[in-house]
């Protein structure tokens, strides 16, 4: 018995032992001074997290109370990543890490209970609480399905069109149908909580308990044959259109030459680079109106009163890139029909920049000037030419419900002073508002905040140097010395910048 309590008391140093060689390794944590309280005008100190390697993913998860985060080093450049780092839980109450394991997989999913880390090529499940990997998947998880605990995989070498459903617990096959992975899935829609509308290669319906229900094939792609002009587009703007996953290993692809998913009633619109279509829900077709003869490429299905509008955007995505691909134009359509009631070219000889919805329309923007779709989105109409002497080259458009501007000591959203503007950014840095066709605002950028985060009746805004935190009158609560991506748990708010993690209590300002 001696001997025994000897060996476990040895046990426990060497595992205290190798839980501090793992903290030294990986983290260190110490208290630092990160802002003032503009109420009480004392400082604000963050518990803070210095990590070995920078921030990669990371999501929030309310059942466990964890911050879930992976890591993953760069090269020598800082450009490009490499595949060492780690994953991690983090404690909400006690802001104490709870896990940490080295991992080559970093890309993070929580779906219901399952936590899933995955590469390129595979994906792995782990125990949430603890840590550890549970279950290795012989292929990437694709789609997971969190009304049946599911996941949608291309699990089979011997056929790579064979789409597997399977359970997220212990790999198990419930069904698999053919649907191809070669033109990558531009876009994912839930008709309800049993039917998922794909779009790959085709327009798909498939159950999630049965497969697939109805398919109609659609071309979205096709194999680059000529030099490529890459596009200055903004990015951010165009992912918001669809929600795509990546299935092809192609690299000489075309992909995105289609629209998003138009589910309006028990309609589906769907087009691709030959058609557009609408089906019923049941995958009848209603109509089908071709496309061969207009210069296809990405584009934005729209429906108002019993039209249906396509606004094509001039652009396809190679790799992990924007090309100019095809030309701009605008089509009214009519919905029920599938015939054109109008159709209008871009007027301007320019690349896409970038584009913005508004409540009845579009915004679309080149270096020349800035476009609108008209009420009925028929046509595009001049908002205001762009003059680079006058103005500075076309940057961006400015959304004035995210940025604040400090307006006699209180900050309020640009659209707080007026609704009815259209602001952008230019190279000059500076930011005009127009108002119908006259410019009534000017700012530099740098006078701006972006909204971050809400939390109760607070709002976290952000500049190039600051954060400052408001209340509901638009009054200053704190100024924070740190500009980094965020997440908010319950009452805290954490900061990632790089290697730093930095956490504080909203309710303490």
């Amino acid at each position: 018995m001696r001997y025994f309590f000897i060996f476990n008391v040895i046990m426990f140093g060497l595992s205290l032992n190798s839980f501090s060689q793992t903290q030294m390794n990986y983290y260190k944590s110490f208290m630092m001074d990160i802002g003032i309280s503009a109420t009480s005008v004392k400082t604000i100190t963050a518990k803070t997290y210095s990590l070995s390697a920078p921030l990669y993913d990371y999501q929030s998860d309310t059942s466990s109370n964890q911050l879930i985060f992976s890591t993953r080093k760069k090269d020598p450049s800082g450009r490009l990543y490499v595949n060492k780092g780690f994953i991690a839980g983090l404690n909400c109450a006690t802001d104490s890490i709870n896990w940490l394991y080295e991992s080559l997989r970093f890309e993070l999913n929580l779906t219901n209970d399952f936590l899933l880390f995955s590469n390129e090529d595979k994906t792995s499940r782990y125990d949430k609480k603890h840590g550890f990997e549970v279950y290795d998947f012989s292929q990437k998880i694709v789609y997971p399905i969190a009304a049946n605990s599911a996941g949608l995989t291309y699990a089979n070498p011997k056929n790579a069109d064979e789409l597997h459903c399977v359970s997220l617990l212990n790999g198990n096959v419930y069904w698999t149908a053919n649907l191809s992975h070669k033109e990558d899935w531009i876009d994912v829609k839930h008709l309800n909580d049993s039917i998922l509308i794909i779009a790959a290669n085709g327009l798909h319906a498939v159950h999630v308990n049965k497969g697939l229900i109805w398919s109609r094939a659609l071309v979205t792609a096709e194999k680059n044959q000529k030099s490529l002009v890459y596009s200055v587009v903004n990015k951010s703007n165009v992912q918001k259109i669809n929600k795509s996953f990546k299935t092809t290993k192609e690299d000489n692809l075309l992909t995105h030459l289609g629209s998003n998913i138009l589910i309006d009633g028990d309609v589906i619109y769907f087009a691709g680079k030959e058609k557009l279509i609408a089906v019923r829900t049941n995958g009848e077709l209603i109509w089908e109106l071709s496309l061969t003869d207009l210069p296809i490429s990405k584009m934005i299905l729209t429906k108002s009163g019993s039209a249906v509008t396509l606004i094509n955007l001039g652009l396809s995505q190679f790799k992990d890139n924007y090309v100019l691909y095809g030309k701009p134009f605008v089509t009214n359509i009519d919905a029920a029909t599938g015939k054109i009631n109008t159709q209008s070219k871009y007027t301007s000889s320019e690349n896409l920049i970038d584009f913005l919805q508004q409540k009845h329309s579009y915004l679309l923007a080149d270096k020349k000037g800035i476009f609108q779709t008209n009420s009925n989105e028929e046509s595009f109409e001049s908002i205001i030419p762009l003059d680079d002497h006058k103005y500075g080259r076309f940057v961006e458009f400015i959304n004035g419900d995210e940025y604040y501007v400090e307006k006699e000591g209180y900050y309020v959203p640009l659209n707080f002073i007026n609704d009815n503007v259209v602001y952008f950014k230019t190279e000059s840095n500076k930011v005009y508002g127009v108002d119908k066709v006259d410019v009534q605002y000017e700012y530099h950028f740098t006078e701006l905040f972006k909204m971050d985060k809400t939390y109760k009746d607070k709002t976290v805004i952000y500049n190039y140097k600051k954060t400052f935190v408001i209340n509901k009158n638009f009054e200053l609560l704190a100024t924070l010395d740190l500009v980094e991506q965020s997440i908010i748990m319950k009452n805290k708010i954490y900061f990632f910048g790089g290697k730093l993690m930095n956490i504080l209590d909203l309710d303490e300002l």
